[in-house]
């Protein structure tokens, strides 16, 4: 009886065994490594190719990295590595490119690789194998299998391959978008303003945070010609009861008061909108090149940065643009769509010491060192921890990254990876934490280090102890102490440049912070007007101290910007001086001179509050100021040559209020006198020709006749179309600017206007195309042309205006036909009749006899006379 319990409760057991024993041998069975198999190709190109040019090479898996590390691997994620290119060169010698590493998407793109000699050369590339790592699910380990390309051979030959060409830039009338292959116009006359920079008492508008506003990319006007005014808020003088002076126009170029803080991207500015004043109304989109509203958004969002991001993603690349926008209401930046104004996105967290606009510089710098991310918004910033009393204990300077943080803080390999994010369209909400790339300490100083500028080529921080006054009260004293302490960091890094380092100073003088840039910063001695320059890299003295050239007033405020290897530095004296960036030395100087009555200081003061802009070889000043009054008459907007300090152009305006943005061949500025935004820039034209159609023949002279006409946007505004309703004229470049302001500014219309030339041209019957003669149009815009035509047949007669630099050409075209004369008829000789003829005998011997008697009484009276 035991032994058959025995044996009962054994195969219970196996039973009951059994099933964990299968589970036993299947997970035994599943945990061996599985192997995959790889396939990998490689490219060249292009084939043939010509010795010194580059081959590009790329290799790529048939199966992308990323469908093998979806499992939670232990190093999920990783790419392929270790791959190599065999390249076997014409004379049988073999060399080896790499290691690469894959994609995510599985290929190396775009390896570059010069041949040096003609011939056949042969690329193979070699994966020796990979473990991808174990399933932390399955435990199940994957590797990868090794594998080898197909050779590839491509032909080397000694004439060089041609590239695409280049598009020329243009030379007839251009809006946006640039198309996308015209890629020597996007370097060359097209750009974006983004408004990274914060003028004073604006919130934004400045080119970026280093306040040169220099735009390297866009062409500049050279004339003063206008190509639309929009207005957008009360300007001018009110009329009516209210006394007409210097002092009763609008405010619209107060201070207090936010008018015109522009962006400018692909071909449309922003501005938000106070048309009140003080009301803020929202945002403004408007076409760059007619003026015209294209949407408006009404919300208490402030514009804050505009900004173009170039991607590159697992999926694909391009660029994006993005507008930025402050809410009050949050604390938080919000991210708009350009083209509609519609929200995307928002960023929240935003530390209150760059996101309340009305306390702290909202200055960023754009970043174009990532091939991947380029156009990335990049903040600085500094924080401190107090101790008792109010004593700094720590600080720090911190860096964000507007792409660390759209893509949740996951850039691989460094930021000139791939963003992995599918694409990049920005939805929902990211916290700007996630953004903080780095964070490094700052020396502990009294006073605490603060950021004084912003360069691609360093951060600057400096302390400025005071001779007197302490906390809130030294930061407004202007007798600076005997040395300030300066240090700098690298942008992208956050590693120490220099420092801090100590600057000797003159103590009791007060030092201003100028400019920077080109690895420079300058610093002027207000009281004595002498400049100084130091490098950004090492913080050593350059050079100075400079003695600039200005009268008294210039001492109380100066302006500067670096650009062209030159620093430039204007005041309210009415001065501007440039001075060499490595040697200090004066280049040139300018002044307008005496304003006589026109300005209570008898010259005509420059704005000082960064509104300048640099571009195209020209610095664009305007002359104004805040008060004493702000609007006295005969301002400008002066354009400076910036090698030679020659005046290239100047029109009437208030101008100085707000940055005058430069982008795609334009400059846009806001007048304070009227209220309006004016465009300047390059207009398009229109010829017309006529010609007699009948009655021509040739040895006769015909007169050809035609207009030539401005047809930019602000040809067809309602006081310009009614003041000249047969076509607003071009003029010369010569006449441009007393004609635009006569135009456009209600100012008296000169009496010594000229035109521009036109080239008349026929083709005759023969098919012979000639240029028969050229003339110049009136101040009407209206042109004559006598001439004979010298065979017969038909003619089409051409009309060129070439262009100015006011206005791209334009061409128009008639016909007449010209027919040979008439035969002159030789005269019929008349017969003579008998009766005639024996009248005319008689009549003529009539006549002699009558002679006859008359000479005998004549001859006989005189002989009777002689008798004695």
């Amino acid at each position: 009886m035991q032994t058959k319990n025995r044996l009962i409760a054994l195969a219970l057991m196996i039973v009951l065994t059994a099933p964990m024993t299968m589970m036993i041998a299947q997970t035994s069975a599943t945990t061996a490594p599985v192997n995959l198999p790889t396939f990998l190709y490689v490219n060249a190109s292009p084939s043939p190719v010509g010795v010194g040019q580059t081959v590009y090479i790329t290799l790529f898996f048939t199966k992308p990295v990323t469908l093998l590390n979806y499992n939670n691997f232990i190093n999920a994620g990783a790419a392929l590595t270790n791959l190599k290119v065999n390249v076997i060169k014409p004379d049988g010698t073999n060399m080896t490119l790499g290691p690469y590493t894959t994609d995510t998407t599985g290929g190396v793109p775009a390896i570059s690789w010069v041949p040096t000699v003609v011939g056949n050369y042969t690329f193979q590339a070699v994966f020796p194998g990979q473990s991808l790592g174990t399933d932390q699910t399955t435990g199940i380990t994957y590797n990868v299998d090794s594998s080898t390309s197909p050779p590839v051979t491509i032909v080397v030959q000694q004439t060089p391959i041609s590239y695409f060409p280049n598009t020329p830039l243009p030379t007839s009338y251009w809006t946006t978008p640039i198309y996308a292959s015209n890629y020597y116009w996007a370097q060359s006359v097209g750009g974006n303003w983004y408004g990274m920079g914060r003028p004073g008492f604006d919130n934004t508008g400045g080119y970026d945070g280093s306040g040169n506003n220099f735009q390297p990319y866009s062409t500049a006007p050279t004339t003063a010609h206008i190509l639309w005014t929009k207005l957008i808020t009360t300007g001018g003088q009110p009329g009516g009861e209210t006394p007409a002076n210097e002092m009763s126009s609008f405010a619209a170029n107060s201070p207090l008061y936010h008018t015109f803080e522009p962006i400018i991207l692909d071909g449309i500015l922003f501005y938000s909108w106070y048309p009140a004043q003080t009301d803020y109304a929202g945002i403004v989109a408007v076409d760059l090149f007619n003026g015209q509203t294209l949407w408006v958004k009404n919300t208490t969002d402030t514009l804050v940065y505009g900004q173009v991001i170039t991607f590159h993603t697992v999926e694909e690349f391009g660029s994006q643009a993005l507008l930025w926008v402050y809410n009050p209401s949050t604390g938080n930046y919000d991210i708009l769509d350009p083209f509609t104004g519609n929200y995307m996105a928002t960023v929240s967290n935003v530390p209150g010491n760059i996101a309340n606009l009305f306390s702290t510089s909202t200055n960023a710098l754009m970043d174009s060192t990532e091939p991947n991310c380029a156009g990335s918004i990049l903040l600085y910033y500094t924080n401190d921890t107090y101790g008792p009393g109010g004593v700094v204990k720590a600080e720090s300077l911190t860096m964000w990254n507007s792409s660390l943080c759209l893509v949740g803080g996951t850039i691989a390999n460094g930021l000139s990876a791939e963003i992995y994010t599918g694409d990049f369209k920005p939805t929902g909400t990211y916290n700007f934490n996630i953004g903080i790339q780095w964070s490094v300490p700052v020396p502990v100083a009294n006073p605490n280090f603060g950021i004084s500028s912003e360069t691609n080529q360093g951060i600057l921080l400096t302390s400025s102890p005071y001779l007197i006054g302490a906390g809130m009260f030294a930061a407004l004293s202007q007798y600076g102490g005997a040395y300030v302490d300066d240090i700098a960091y690298n942008p992208m890094t956050g590693a120490v440049l220099f420092g801090p380092t100590n600057q000797t100073l003159q103590s009791g003088h007060n030092y201003n912070l100028l400019a920077a840039g080109e690895g420079v910063y300058v610093r002027l001695d207000k009281d004595t007007d002498q400049a100084y320059g130091y490098s950004l890299s090492t913080g050593s003295r350059l050079w100075g101290p400079t003695q600039l050239v200005g009268n008294g007033l210039s001492t109380l405020y100066s302006g500067g910007a670096i650009a062209y290897d030159q620093v430039y530095i204007w005041d309210i004296g009415g001065y501007v001086n440039a001075l060499n960036l490595t040697t200090g030395k004066i280049d040139w100087t300018w002044t307008r001179g005496s304003a006589g009555y026109n300005t209570p200081y008898g010259v005509y003061p420059n704005w000082v509050f960064d509104t300048q802009s640099i571009a195209d070889g020209m610095l664009f000043l305007s002359e104004g100021r805040c008060y004493d009054p702000p609007l006295f008459p005969g301002g400008e907007k002066i354009a400076l040559n910036c090698y030679t300090g020659q005046e290239v152009w100047e029109i009437n305006g208030a101008f100085q209020r707000d940055v005058s943005p430069i982008a795609d061949g334009e400059m846009m500025g806001w007048n304070g006198y009227d209220g309006q935004i004016y465009g300047f820039g390059v207009g398009p034209s229109k010829t017309t020709v006529t010609a007699p159609d009948v009655g021509v023949i040739t040895d006769t002279p015909i007169t050809i006749t035609g207009t030539v006409t401005d047809i930019s946007a602000g040809a067809s505004q309602v006081a310009v179309a009614a003041n000249f309703p047969n076509g607003l004229p071009c003029v010369s470049d010569a006449s441009m600017t007393q004609f635009m302001e006569a135009v456009y500014e209600q100012q008296p219309m000169p009496t010594n206007v000229t035109g521009v030339p036109v080239t008349i041209s026929v083709l005759d019957s023969n098919g012979n195309y000639r240029t028969i003669g050229t003339t110049t149009t009136t101040a009407s815009g209206f042109y004559s042309f006598n001439w004979k035509p010298d065979i017969s047949g038909n003619y089409t007669v051409t009309a060129t205006f070439a262009g100015t630099q006011s206005y791209y050409g334009s061409s128009a075209q008639t016909a007449f036909y010209a027919s040979n004369p008439a035969p002159t008829q030789a005269p019929t000789a008349t017969p003579l009749s008998m009766t005639t003829t024996q009248n005319d005998i008689m009549y003529g011997v009539a006549s002699i006899i009558i002679v006859i008697i008359v000479c005998v009484a004549v001859l006989a009276v005189l002989m009777l006379r002689k008798r004695p």
